[in-house]
């Protein structure tokens, strides 16, 4: 196996892919094949299983691979306000930005819906973002049936795909899902090795935008609270360490001391009765031995006592958590994290997606609103809202004109 791009014997690279495509396109299981395990739900249904951006990590041929699923955010009827919140997840789960997106296609359909989620995506994350992507078809078992290759089958494509291919630098690679293990690993690493190029064909920076800089602010500023609750955990421990120590030290220190005291006190007791000289010095050798053996003990435990406490002290100053592991999962479990991240990058993309989605999809969202109309004076009054809200966008679009 050729050595992956950016790898060393002591460091795995790691590559950060969010997964693009609508429905029915085979994301789900496509990113199960990359990672080598079923972690995505996946269906043969038409209808959408993904509803929300997941995460999943693996290590695969040298490289530590994290995958964003995204559901088919433009064509599942989700709201506006979900949208907006599905975007922001995907943001804060690949701060500080992603090495590769990946555009899921089937090989039997592209369409003109399929061009319009490129476009959306475009104006998300902005047209830099084709720099760094990838076109990746699923159904490729078709194209095995019939004893085709994808690249005798790209010459007949629909002219908008040689479009999209020809801005994204012609990179793109074919899965058949249903392959062998050894096939699928096959393809997974020829994958990946793609991803290193797109990599090192942008001078190893990953693909970035003022939308992920605000995103990262809010991440990092997320490390630096957990490293500190992380940091007060691992001072309350040394403290009760401390705290043991002391008490444990103490109470050995009490025992020793009534210990020699009635040792005394039965040696004055034999004196008093003036039992015979040698019975007493016996006494006074067995007090005296009795003394060093316990002063001995003592100081044995006194050591171990010590060295035990350095030990918990080092073990808690020397594993501290994986900061930005625990922040992206609370972005994944739609913790506080989120909210965060939303006050913080909503204000780029929300009004930005907003519109750009109802522009976009202007004919869609009529044909709906004109087949489904308001059903009570609520229902109106968020149509009024939205039709404002388009309005007040296209005319500042013929002002800044």
């Amino acid at each position: 196996m050729d050595t992956p791009i950016g790898w060393s014997e002591n460091v795995c690279p790691e590559r950060r892919l969010v997964v693009l495509g609508r429905t029915g396109s085979g994301k789900s299981t496509t990113c199960n094949n990359i990672l080598g395990r079923d972690e995505f739900k996946s269906d043969t249904c038409g209808q959408s299983v993904t509803n929300k951006c997941q995460r999943a990590i693996c290590q695969r041929f040298g490289r530590n691979v994290e995958i964003i699923d995204t559901p088919g955010l433009f064509d599942t009827g989700m709201s506006n306000a979900d949208i907006t919140r599905e975007v922001v997840k995907c943001i804060g789960m690949t701060a500080p930005g992603p090495h590769a997106f990946v555009m899921v296609v089937r090989i039997d359909r592209f369409t003109k819906e399929e061009q319009d989620t490129v476009e959306h995506f475009k104006n998300v994350f902005g047209k830099g973002m084709m720099k760094y992507l990838m076109i990746l078809f699923t159904r490729k078992d078709d194209l095995d049936y019939c004893g085709k290759t994808i690249e005798k089958y790209l010459e007949n494509v629909p002219q908008m795909l040689r479009d999209l291919l020809k801005s994204c630098g012609n990179r793109y690679i074919a899965f058949n899902n249903r392959a062998s293990p050894e096939e699928r690993n096959e393809t997974v690493q020829r994958f990946l090795d793609m991803v290193d190029r797109i990599h090192s064909n942008n001078s190893g920076e990953v693909y970035t935008s003022d939308m992920y800089k605000e995103a990262e602010k809010v991440m990092l500023k997320r490390e630096e609270q957990l490293r500190q609750e992380h940091e007060a955990e691992v001072n309350k421990e040394k403290r009760k360490i401390e705290e043991e120590y002391q008490t444990k030290m103490t109470a050995m220190e009490e025992a020793q001391t009534e210990k020699i005291a009635q040792l005394v006190q039965q040696l004055s007791i034999k004196e008093q009765q003036k039992e015979q000289q040698l019975e007493m010095e016996k006494l006074k050798l067995e007090i005296e031995k009795q003394r060093l053996h316990m002063e001995s003990d003592l100081q044995k435990e006194r050591q171990r006592l010590e060295l035990e406490a350095e030990r918990r002290k080092m073990l808690c100053e020397a594993n501290p958590p994986n900061y930005r592991e625990t922040a992206k999962k609370e972005v994944s479990n739609e913790e506080v994290m989120v909210m965060n991240l939303i006050k913080g990058v909503v204000k780029l993309v929300g009004p930005q997606l907003l519109v750009i989605a109802l522009d976009k999809m202007g004919e869609h969202f009529a044909s709906k609103l004109s087949i489904a109309p308001a059903t009570n004076e609520c229902d109106k009054a968020e149509s009024s809202v939205d039709e404002e809200q388009v309005t007040d966008k296209t005319n500042r679009k013929e002002e800044a004109k």
